[in-house]
């Protein structure tokens, strides 16, 4: 199991459930969870704390990255 945890000692934050659905950031949080099978857990006391547990195995057809040719467009 992965266990990735990210804080700070800041004041921390309310967490509301209509200003959570509205935040892109809490939405691709969570969508990263989800995309990893994992949970994920924000704790707001004492700064912000965000965890995220997973298991780690090989990518999934839907997580795996494309290699595409790039192009440079500098003069």
């Amino acid at each position: 199991v992965v266990h990735l945890s990210i804080a700070d000692n800041g004041p921390g934050f309310e967490m509301k459930a209509e200003n959570e659905a509205k935040s892109l950031g809490m939405q691709l949080i969570k969508g990263l969870g989800k995309e990893l099978r994992g949970t994920v857990r924000i704790e707001t006391t004492q700064g912000t704390r965000l965890i995220i547990d997973f298991k780690k195995g090989p990518l999934t057809d839907q997580m795996a990255y494309k290699k595409t040719d790039t192009v440079d467009n500098e003069a």
